[in-house]
């Protein structure tokens, strides 16, 4: 165990995991391939952490069970122990936070297995549940139940922007990987006069190779900068568009609102109008109504004579209130 071995290197292990499949056979060679390498266990976690941001969502999975599956193992794992801690809170944040909730599930299973063989302390492993928002698991409505968000749903405008920010969470992990390896970097190699005093060409050619190597790892850092500098700047592109674009329809809608309270101003004003006049017109109708009432209860009333004096009733109420005869002339009533 922990031997070099001429068939190790980052180009054997990249083709290892792509082949990675979900049966305990699959798992177990690798996780017994990285074990007999457990050495280089710094560079396959570093390994393992970028090939696992461009997996999809459900061969993130069979990456956890390998995981598992070396960890289990703890005489021989000590090495992957550690560097798999340093990674695993980032990995768990950028990479399951996000995932489907029937593989999320599964996750929390794995995470609670862990927990009872204390692969890791339980408040490590709690952070890992944070991260991934694993903890809500199960309260109130089943997350599964929950239908996932495709492309589809949505805007166009917002499409570029959606894909800019997922190509963001990958390059998140592969620079947490870069970094590490960067700072695995001896300090010497930064300092010319570290060679000074060093004449074996032997130990030339080896500080040499090594400060090639460093040269690589931060010129593939820089390249994961501007990986990120130009995602971030297409963010920011595509959000000003749209928010001038909002801005726009904001400016249209208004205009169109305004326009439309002038509208319902005139209206308003006619309203009122015809209103007045309904009133003033059903006014004078009760009063037409109410004479021409007046008038048909007169026409109705019958016209009467004291039929046992043969006088008008008129001539009775003259007599009665002592109304003077004057002016009768030759009539009598």
């Amino acid at each position: 165990m922990g031997q070099d071995g001429a068939n190790y290197s980052e180009a054997s292990l990249v083709s290892k995991l792509d082949k990675l499949v979900h049966t305990q056979e699959s798992i177990n060679a690798l996780s017994y391939w990285l074990l007999f390498h457990n050495n280089r266990a710094k560079e396959s976690v570093m390994c393992w952490c970028e090939q696992l941001t461009k997996a999809p969502p459900q061969k993130k999975l069979f990456f956890l069970y390998l995981v598992n599956d070396i960890l289990q193992q703890r005489k021989k794992s000590e090495s992957f122990l550690i560097e798999f801690k340093k990674v695993l809170p980032e990995v768990f944040k950028n990479s399951f936070k996000f995932i489907h909730p029937d593989i999320k599930q599964k996750v929390k299973r794995m995470l609670n297995v862990w927990k009872e063989r204390r692969v890791y302390p339980t408040p490590f492993i709690q952070t890992l549940e944070h991260q991934a928002d694993i903890n809500d698991l199960g309260k109130g409505q089943p997350q599964s139940a929950k239908p996932e968000q495709t492309m589809t749903d949505i805007p166009d405008q917002l499409k570029n922007i959606v894909k800019n920010l997922n190509s963001l969470k990958a390059l998140d992990a592969s620079k947490l990987a870069s970094v590490s390896r960067i700072n695995g970097i001896r300090a010497s190699l930064f300092v010319k006069e570290s060679f000074d005093n060093i004449h074996d060409t032997a130990a030339l050619e080896t500080g040499s190779e090594d400060v090639k190597k460093a040269i690589q790892l931060i010129e593939t850092y820089q390249q994961l900068l501007a990986s990120e500098i130009k995602a971030r700047m297409n963010v920011v592109t595509d959000l000003t568009l749209f928010l001038q674009e909002q801005s726009l329809a904001v400016e249209s809608l208004n205009s169109t609102k305004s326009l439309m309270n002038e509208k319902l101003k005139h209206l308003n004003n006619v309203q009122e109008t015809l209103i007045g006049k309904l009133s003033s017109t059903s006014d004078n109708t009760i009063v037409d109504d109410a004479m021409y009432q007046s008038f048909i209860r007169m026409d109705e009333q019958p016209v009467t004579f004291n039929t046992s004096s043969g006088v008008h009733p008129a001539t009775l109420d003259r007599i009665q209130l002592g109304w003077p005869n004057e002016g009768l002339g030759d009539f009598n009533l």
